[in-house]
């Protein structure tokens, strides 16, 4: 099973910063959301399932 994330709003107030340090920050801030929520993502998908059975043969694609 595999989860959908839906984007949030997040509001962030910079107080007395300047626009580089807004961007350095903001950009810190992207990396470590981005980061967590892929990893959330890999945690939440479910393993491949396999045949009950192992006589049936798994075509691969290559077989011409």
């Amino acid at each position: 099973m595999t989860y959908r994330w839906e984007p949030k709003t997040i509001d962030i107030n910079f107080c007395d910063m300047k626009k580089v340090e807004q961007w350095t920050r903001l950009e810190e801030l992207a990396d470590i959301l981005y980061s967590y929520f892929c990893q959330l993502e890999r945690e939440s998908q479910s393993e491949t399932t396999v045949a009950v059975c192992s006589s049936i043969e798994r075509r691969t694609g290559t077989d011409g």
